[in-house]
């Protein structure tokens, strides 16, 4: 991200930044409340929501808006960051063994909307959310 805030501020689109940072903050802050007063359950719960798995992804895609001309500054850190999210696709893929198989992932949460679109959409994992467990 670091890559991504540089050219932001030195190309007048302070305000991605700026719009990139407060979803950040207004997450830490809700995350921050929650600990004080939530238990681990709670705490967990929270952190594998979907509104807060795609709070998380919403506000990395906001990096996308960040380059200028030939720039792509913000593109080019999202395809990395999504080719994270491929290699640890091709990585279940290789120690699936049967269909009856079963995965249990713990990841940050930033790649949990993709790796889920990922291994839904090869039609041969079913999917389930962590919250049914907390």
């Amino acid at each position: 991200m670091d890559k991504v805030f540089e050219f932001a501020a030195a190309n007048g689109q302070e305000e991605i930044k700026e719009e990139i940072v407060k979803i950040g903050r207004e997450l830490i802050a809700e995350e921050t409340r929650l600990m004080k007063t939530g238990t681990i359950r709670q705490i967990y719960q929270n952190i594998n929501s979907p509104r807060k798995i795609d709070a998380i992804y919403a506000g990395f895609l906001k990096m996308g808006k960040v380059g200028k001309d030939e720039n792509y500054t913000g593109a080019d850190v999202l395809n990395d960051w999504q080719e994270r999210n491929l290699k640890i696709f091709a990585n279940i893929t290789r120690i699936t063994e049967s269909k009856d198989d079963r995965i249990i992932l713990i990841i940050g949460a930033a790649h949990i909307k993709p790796l889920r679109q990922l291994l839904e959409s090869s039609n041969d994992y079913i999917v389930e959310d962590a919250v049914s467990y907390l």
